[in-house]
């Protein structure tokens, strides 16, 4: 429904906030997302909210004039769930921060660097998200899992009250007390399943000195990378959380290679000895706890780069699939994945595999004791392309199959789950495969608190 102008200008009097449409010169710099994934939605209108009431007011506007709605924090959407053609109701200017004890009180537009750098001025911490531009409302509602999450857990184990407005126009508070299912879906269901997060309670840990590392190999050594690192990070101590990166750059005559990267808090880099053959680069930087608390791992200074495009920048598209794997690789799995990766690469595409370990701090919470079900599971593994902004739809179509067929690859040896925050375009945000043995239990809360499926339709 095309909604005329004189209801629009009605609703931005409403408004504390502002409301934009395509006649807005700010309307062109926040219709897209942070992550591209498929074509361009147009919403017809964009709600930057002030507040609760604003939101209140927008979704009143929306359920009138029968208008999708989509929900951005920071528009980091694997699934484009925060674009819409309809309402987009934009909290990024929510980023109020205050701090109480060991506890924080944060807007869902806060982004991960700005909170961690805030927090690191009375040396506390919050494990959530490696990516420094994401918005915290999305990071933490779908589990959160950041460089620290081995030894601290997600970012959704660390909230501990929540403040919400309904698709109905009610804002309610909860915690394990009041509203305790609105509060037990909430940590780890996933984004904009049951209302718009307006302000996030998190218990805050202690900051502590670490040891950023990142070593690489070319890419014919792999197969010995990838198998040392199934055999060995699932279970490593809880102070190392490293990961593996297999990366095709853009340029295909630019030999793919595979890294080692991570960070070790008190157990020093000795463990990196097992991988074998010594890598040609390494980069290893020991920070002090303000320092260490107050970055991503991407916008470390000096000799430390990143695997992927730069932080703070969008790629023309990011298509990506993932798993949870409760059991290693076969060797021939492997070696198919590798082959895969690096045969049939096409200039203006970049193709990544990334190896995230499990175990830690994850499994110490029950399955059943939050919404987010995956506590057993050893490792993610994650297939991602990229193409460049003005890339052609053949280009396109052809990293999405690359990316479907390197998921086929591993598939038949995963559990079928998929981590909240790295959703599927096309798949319902209430799919059993994000919430396992959940999915009942979420299911029912979004009946009692969206009935008319607001946020998941």
């Amino acid at each position: 429904m095309v909604v005329a102008p004189a209801p629009l200008t009605r609703l931005a009097d409403q408004l504390t906030g502002h409301l934009l449409t395509p006649s807005d010169p700010e309307y062109v710099s926040c219709r897209l997302p942070f992550l591209a994934v498929g074509d361009e939605r147009l919403p017809q209108a964009v709600v930057r909210a002030a507040g609760t009431a604003d939101i209140s007011a927008a979704l009143a506007f929306a359920r009138t004039h029968g208008l999708d709605v989509a929900l951005r924090s920071g528009g980091h959407s694997f699934a484009d769930r925060s674009s819409t053609t309809g309402l987009l109701l934009d909290l990024g200017a929510l980023r109020e921060l205050r701090r109480d004890g060991d506890l924080v009180t944060a807007g869902p537009g806060l982004r991960m660097h700005e909170l961690r750098r805030q927090l690191a001025v009375d040396d506390r911490t919050v494990s959530c998200g490696w990516c420094p531009d994401v918005g915290l409302g999305g990071a933490v509602l779908g589990g959160g899992y950041g460089s620290l999450s081995r030894l601290y857990g997600l970012g959704s184990d660390h909230l501990v009250a929540a403040e919400v407005v309904l698709a109905d126009g009610r804002i309610l508070w909860c915690d394990a007390e009041r509203e305790p299912e609105l509060f037990w879906t909430l940590r780890g269901a996933g984004g904009g399943l049951l209302g718009a997060v307006t302000s996030f309670v998190l218990r805050t840990r202690p900051a502590v000195p670490a040891t950023f590392f990142e070593c690489r190999w070319p890419v014919r050594h792999a197969a010995d990378i990838i198998g040392t690192w199934l055999s060995w990070a699932p279970e490593a101590p809880d102070e190392i959380n490293a990961e593996v990166g297999l990366i095709g750059p853009y340029d295909p005559a630019e030999e793919p290679w595979v890294a080692v990267f991570g960070v070790s808090v008190g157990a020093g880099t000795a463990f990196l000895d097992r991988f074998a053959p010594e890598p040609e680069q390494v980069a290893i930087r020991d920070l002090p706890a303000s320092v260490a608390a107050a970055v991503s791992y991407p916008e470390l200074p000096e000799d430390l780069e990143v695997t992927g495009p730069p932080w703070g920048t969008s790629p023309g598209r990011r298509l990506a699939r993932s798993e949870f794997f409760d059991a290693t690789l076969t060797p021939a799995v492997v070696a198919a994945l590798i082959g895969h990766l690096t045969t049939g690469r096409v200039t203006g595409q970049a193709r990544e595999l990334e190896f995230i370990p499990w175990g830690g701090a994850y499994g110490r919470v029950a399955p059943q004791a939050t919404a987010f079900v995956h506590r057993r599971a050893r490792f993610i593994l994650k297939h991602t392309g990229y193409t460049i902004r003005r890339s052609t739809p053949d280009v396109r179509q052809e990293t999405q199959r690359w990316v479907d067929r390197s998921w086929a690859i591993t598939h038949p040896l995963g559990s079928g789950r998929i981590y909240p925050n790295y959703p599927e375009p096309g798949r319902s945000p209430l799919d059993a495969a994000y919430h396992g043995g959940n999915v009942d239990r979420v299911r029912r809360a979004v009946a009692r608190y969206d009935p008319d499926a607001v946020f998941t339709a």
